[in-house]
Parts: C-alpha cells; sequence; structure tokens
C-alpha cells in the first residue's frame, strides 16, 4: 500500500508521515515549499505534476494548507489559493489508483463552540477559512467511488508548531520573560498534542465508507489551567495574568464519537506534552 501526504512538511504532515514510516507504510511525501525535507516539491498548480505524483497512491492524506492561523482566516485570497489546490487534486484523483481519502477539517466549521460538539453537530461556519473547508469537503463528496474521511481536528499543539495562537503567544512570553495579559480563559478548552492527533488521523484510515468525525482530547481543561500548567513548568510563575477584557471566554470541547469507537485514545498527559515543547524551545 502506497499512501500520498500533502503537506508532509508542515506540522502535522509531518507527524503523520513519521507515524506511518514507522508502521512500514510506504509514503510519497509531497510539498510545496522548497524545505530542507526529504519531500518531493510538487507545483500544485500543474495537473500534470499532481497526477504523476499520485498515480500509484492508494491513499491520499491531504494536510497542505495555508493561512490557518487566526490573522488569515479571513483572508480571501489565502484561503482561495486552499480551494485551488483542492479542486486540482479533484481533477486528477479519477485518473489515479486512489480510492480513499482523508482530509484534516477543523472546529472552525463549527463556529459556535459554546455547545459540547457531536461528530453530526449543526455547522455554523463564521469565518472564510472554515466556509472553505466546507466547500472544499463538499467538492471531494462528488468524487464518485471514493471514501471520504473527513477529520476535524481541534486545537494540535506541539514542537515546530509555528503558528500564530494563544499557546504559542504564551510559549514565546515565556521565552522572553514578559508579561501577558489573557482573558479570563475559565473555560474548559480541548488541547490534542500532535502526536496523538496524527496517530487519530491515521486510526480514521480503518474507516470503510465516507465518515466526518471530531479527532480531539475528551479531556478538556479550562484553559486558564492549561496556561497556569504551562507557567508553572517553565518555572516562571507571575507571568500570566487573566483579566476580564469584556470578551466572553470561550469553551471547545466533544462528545465521544465514532473515533472513539476504533479504540483511539490520547496517550501524552499536558505535563509530558508541555516539558517536551519547552525542552524543545530552550535548545
Amino acid at each position: 500500500m502506497i499512501i500520498s501526504v500533502t503537506g508532509a512538511s508542515g506540522f502535522i504532515g509531518r507527524e503523520v508521515v513519521r507515524q506511518l514510516e514507522a508502521k512500514n507504510i510506504s509514503v510519497k511525501k509531497l510539498s510545496h515549499k522548497n524545505v530542507n525535507t526529504d519531500a518531493m516539491q510538487i507545483n500544485f498548480q500543474s495537473l500534470q505534476e499532481i497526477e504523476s505524483a499520485l498515480k500509484n497512491s492508494e491513499i491520499l492524506i491531504h494536510c497542505a494548507w495555508d493561512g490557518s492561523d487566526r490573522p488569515n482566516r479571513n483572508n480571501k485570497i489565502v484561503q482561495e489559493r486552499n480551494l485551488v489546490l483542492a479542486n486540482n487534486l479533484i481533477s486528477v484523483i479519477p485518473d489515479t489508483n486512489i480510492k480513499k481519502v482523508l482530509i484534516l477539517g477543523s472546529q472552525e466549521e463549527f463556529g459556535d463552540t459554546s455547545r459540547i460538539l457531536k461528530d453530526d453537530s449543526p455547522e455554523k461556519p463564521e469565518t472564510y477559512y472554515a466556509k472553505t473547508k466546507i466547500r472544499i469537503r463538499e467538492n471531494f463528496s462528488q468524487l464518485n467511488n471514493i471514501k471520504l474521511i473527513w477529520c476535524r481536528l481541534f486545537s494540535v499543539y506541539g514542537p515546530e508548531d509555528s503558528r500564530d495562537w494563544i499557546f504559542n503567544q504564551a510559549i514565546k512570553a515565556l521565552q522572553s520573560d514578559q508579561k501577558r495579559e489573557f482573558g479570563l480563559c475559565d473555560l474548559p478548552w480541548s488541547l490534542t498534542h500532535v502526536r496523538d492527533a496524527s496517530n487519530g488521523l491515521i486510526k480514521a484510515l480503518e474507516f470503510n465508507e465516507s465518515t466526518t468525525l471530531n479527532v480531539a482530547d475528551l479531556q478538556a481543561l479550562p484553559l486558564k489551567d492549561s496556561l497556569l500548567l504551562l507557567e508553572e513548568i517553565a518555572g516562571k510563575a507571575g507571568l500570566f495574568k487573566f483579566i476580564d477584557n469584556n470578551f466572553p471566554s470561550k469553551q471547545l470541547l466533544r462528545e465521544p464519537g465514532v473515533i472513539d469507537n476504533l479504540g483511539w485514545k490520547c496517550s501524552i498527559t499536558f505535563q509530558q506534552g508541555f516539558e517536551e515543547i519547552l525542552a524543545k524551545v530552550n535548545e
């Protein structure tokens, strides 16, 4: 079996590749970026290059995505590039051996996360990023004889994550000994280590029918508690301050779903995950 992975040089794609290769699965590592990895650089604007790269693969895991960080989530130009790339994949897949496609979705598709989220909770996308995700899912679902596994990842953290979001902002503050103010952050917020998330994606390949599911740690501490644990492990108590900034706290947590029925569980504790990240940034 050959699995092609787009975005193989990215934060999640790299870990997916590592775990597949650890299982002795043949992986084609595809990236549009010219980076210092062994990934094959592909021009995803070229249908010929895409078809040639995917030709002998049986499964496609589509991790490639630009603009998942908050500043770009309403950048129409950036998100349109993701749509074009996906549509180019859709154009060539019928001429390949691919029979199953797994794509990374996002909690952003739900919009309002004040609910405890189920796999089939109503979607209320608010950002162009989320709307583009849903549009791509709909486009892929039109392919004949393809099993589509759509995995909504919630907040994923881990080493080598360069995105601009609250967790990495906290780490930068700890690195520079800078005080940092946050909102109250008093509601549960699911954080999933990249190794657990990637393991969940690979586990989801066991589905033999098209499926849409959530992949996230069922354990969700109040975000404030997670940030204070990070601060404690770093040995820099007192840098973080939590204030009422007139923005309501948000929550992110899910109910058990079909991924749990496969036996998937997170194995990395917050203590372990946070220690690993801090050790990496201090190298």
